[in-house]
């Protein structure tokens, strides 16, 4: 059975120019090695507003978001940050607020953690609401997997082993499920002891916006007017932040 770091489409790095660059920086450690829940957290909110500001400042989408290349650092006090690594796929955003049509060519990220869009097809654009989708599989993906202080398991849980398949199909149809609610129910049930206090506070408040913008986007469709970028004002990172419970912070 394959684990998470052998799923990258490969086929994207065949049409940009790349340059090899090396940073000396803190030591990271990987997502699963918190301590407590409130770390997780702590360290997600972390990556969560550090992915909008590189958006909404920097103009640049990271578009290949999975548990490998969201990490921490401890600093010398013993508090966690967030870091959001591996930018090697990301692209700046054009003048219309798009990622440029040229690197849109393939699709980018790592196959559990993709959006549900970019499994259908091939989208003229990237767009800022499908890495949002990213952090909440990314999310889900933890709460089956982790425990506390580096334990993981690194074999897919059986409630998203379709996620894993390389048949696009039938990715899309396990990751469809979710718009049900005995689909959700069982896949947070399934959390491992240490993060079921995330099912119910994080992880259903997060799948019922998401499938209530879904929803949204089958009774809409057709409808040119309907806002594709935001999934009809659904995904924002204003409203992934208010079902996380959490006040984005002032960077001015």
């Amino acid at each position: 059975m394959r684990s998470t770091e052998e799923w990258t489409d490969d086929k994207a790095l065949q049409f940009e120019h790349r340059n090899l660059v090396t940073f000396v920086t803190h030591k990271y450690q990987h997502l699963w090695d918190v301590k407590s829940i409130a770390e997780f957290q702590a360290v997600f909110i972390d990556l969560v507003e550090c992915h909008h500001r590189a958006f909404m400042a920097g103009r640049v989408l990271h578009r290949d978001l999975s548990e490998n290349n969201l990490m921490m650092r401890r600093d010398s006090d013993g508090q966690v940050k967030g870091v959001l690594n591996d930018w090697d796929l990301s692209s700046k955003i054009n003048e219309t607020g798009n990622v440029p049509t040229s690197d849109a060519k393939h699709r980018t990220g790592t196959l559990p953690f993709l959006a549900l869009d970019l499994l259908r097809t091939k989208p003229e654009h990237h767009l800022y609401r499908h890495d949002l989708e990213s952090f909440l599989y990314v999310l889900l993906w933890a709460g089956l997997h982790y425990g506390l202080d580096g334990k993981r398991n690194p074999y897919p849980n059986k409630a998203v082993q379709g996620w894993m398949s390389s048949d696009f199909t039938a990715a899309i149809a396990h990751k469809s499920l979710l718009a049900f609610t005995w689909k959700i129910n069982q896949l947070l049930d399934a959390f491992t002891p240490e993060f079921k206090p995330l099912a119910e506070t994080w992880g259903r408040p997060l799948l019922n916006l998401f499938k209530t913008a879904y929803r949204d986007k089958d009774d809409n469709e057709g409808d040119e007017s309907w806002d594709k970028e935001t999934m009809g004002g659904h995904l924002t990172f204003e409203k992934f932040m208010e079902a996380l419970k959490s006040k984005p912070r002032s960077w001015d």
